[in-house]
């Protein structure tokens, strides 16, 4: 049985404001030796507005992960996380907290609203790194995918 996924990619939607938050997001994404396609959102607007566009090129061409930021313009990431979750079109894709807020009422709320992990950012660059490196070898290799396929594949409609 082989662990890791060497024609696949990884779509990932980052939703996050900050811009060098992102560049070391992305950077550490595109290096982990896999090829991982990544697109950006700064806000929840955007993000909807992409996902829906990706939605109408089939359920396929949807993220296979979000990273959201909890801490963004116009919509909150905690509303953005809400909606997704309520939304039959996304609530199948796996929604990761990747915030600053160490707060235990933010990472209470996140869980009640079903996401699926809440990671606080270090203010370490090199241990973000580290971090994000794991979070993509975690959800690009060892986390098994069949049935949120097959989830994905009945609400195509």
């Amino acid at each position: 049985m082989q662990l890791i996924r060497e024609s696949e990619t990884l779509k990932i939607l980052l939703i996050e404001d900050d811009n060098a938050h992102a560049k070391i997001l992305s950077r550490t994404i595109q290096s982990g030796g896999h090829t991982n396609y990544i697109e950006r959102a700064t806000d929840g607007e955007e993000a909807f507005s992409l996902l829906n566009r990706l939605h109408h090129q089939g359920p396929l061409a949807l993220p296979d992960i979000i990273l959201l930021d909890l801490k963004l313009p116009k919509i909150s990431g905690i509303e953005i996380l809400r909606q997704l979750k309520d939304n039959k079109k996304f609530c199948f894709i796996p929604v990761i907290i990747l915030t600053t807020s160490n707060a235990q009422k933010d990472k209470s709320l996140a869980y009640q609203l079903n996401a699926n992990s809440y990671l606080v950012k270090p203010d370490n660059p090199n241990e973000l790194k580290i971090m994000v490196s794991d979070l993509i070898k975690y959800w690009g290799t060892w986390n098994q995918t069949v049935e949120l396929l097959n989830h994905r594949e009945s609400h195509a409609n």
